[in-house]
């Protein structure tokens, strides 16, 4: 993850929902990045039990679950997900 808009934020939770390749959702998660510095990078690791990546075609940004920190309005329309797998990454 790396903050690129210019303020930091002090908390940041982003409810994520994965798609299977029958674009059936398997599971709907919200996953905590802690801080997200200004101009900095950020590498967050975490466990989904009984997901394979190998059976996702998507992940979507379904929302802010938690936002601490200015530009909260802003906020979701300002994510530009980047992915660097076959697994479809969107807001």
């Amino acid at each position: 993850m790396r903050n690129g808009l210019g303020v930091s934020i002090s908390k940041l939770a982003l409810e994520l929902g994965f798609f299977n390749k029958d674009e059936l959702l398997e599971r709907l998660s919200s996953l905590d990045f802690r801080d997200a510095p200004k101009g900095k990078s950020r590498v967050r690791q975490f466990s989904l039990a009984d997901v394979r990546c190998d059976a996702l075609k998507r992940i979507l940004i379904n929302d802010v679950a938690l936002w601490e920190g200015p530009g909260r309005t802003a906020c979701l329309g300002a994510l530009k997900p980047l992915n660097r797998t076959t697994i479809e990454f969107s807001g």
